[in-house]
């Protein structure tokens, strides 16, 4: 029997059950039809209920000068912390879909990734502006609890390491 995916990751059957098939046989093993296609449960988690990574951001990298004391990343529009950067993300399900733009670094960027409880992940491509690598591209950002604001980083093979040893460098929040 044919099958495919559809909104996240649902599995569909193209085949309407067999003619005879006890319905209750049909019920027990999958979810309700529609128009004659039977629906097959999935061990993929339902959807969110809220698409908190969803929307425009206002962000900063964040430099070693600054000592990443976020207080002030905000407050203070020059450096330590660079320009402010638009971020806009598109959460479908699971997945996330963002562009970056950095006009005071020329750097024009997309991502994409996948979330894990408050963790998005994944990876990033952009001009040669963004980063003197253009291998191993990729992110790692947390959530807040309140769902405003994020911190993370944006890495690639240049660095030689692994963000998790080194302090973040991305931050985030809810643009106005």
């Amino acid at each position: 029997m044919p099958l495919y995916r559809g909104v996240c990751n649902r599995v569909y059957s193209s085949k309407a059950p067999a003619a005879g098939t006890d319905q209750a046989s049909v019920a027990a093993t999958a979810a309700p039809t529609a128009q004659g296609v039977a629906i097959v449960p999935s061990t993929t988690p339902e959807c969110p209920d809220k698409l908190v990574w969803n929307g425009n951001w206002d962000s900063r990298m964040l430099t070693m000068a600054g000592n990443h004391d976020l207080s002030k990343a905000w407050a203070n529009p020059n450096m330590p912390y660079g320009d402010l950067t638009v971020v806009k993300m598109t959460q479908t399900c699971w997945d996330v879909d963002g562009t970056l733009s950095d006009k005071g670094a020329g750097c024009e960027a997309s991502f994409t990734g996948t979330i894990n409880k408050n963790q998005l992940t994944g990876t990033w491509s952009g001009s040669k502006s963004c980063s003197n690598s253009e291998t191993g591209r990729k992110f790692a950002l947390s959530m807040t609890a309140d769902n405003k604001s994020w911190l993370g980083d944006l890495y690639d093979d240049k660095i030689g390491r692994q963000p998790a040893d080194m302090p973040s460098n991305w931050a985030g929040k809810r643009a106005p």
